[in-house]
């Protein structure tokens, strides 16, 4: 279900707990394995490996079990930098 909002850009960012001076990803929809989201995952270890950093949102509805994708996350210690919000988002 999407619940409609009256957030704007920085709040939506206040209220996820994201800089605001940094770029963020998302990846959003039916979250399954061929969308590619572990290639994701890999190109962000790279960006952050070159210095920048970034945010990445991954949100909508799991077909697998997500507990395997966000144990990959916390193994190579990118949770500081991805977030799975319980429910989907939406901006004006």
């Amino acid at each position: 279900m999407v619940e409609k909002t009256s957030l704007d850009l920085q709040e939506t960012r206040k209220q996820l707990q994201l800089a605001t001076d940094k770029p963020v990803l998302l990846f959003f929809g039916f979250v399954r394995t061929y969308k590619g989201l572990i290639f994701i995952k890999d190109s962000l270890e790279i960006i952050i490996s070159e210095g920048q950093e970034v945010h990445l949102i991954i949100t909508g509805e799991f077909w697998e079990n997500p507990k395997k994708f966000e144990s990959q996350i916390k193994c190579e210690d990118l949770t500081n930098y991805v977030l799975f919000p319980s429910n989907f988002l939406l901006l004006r």
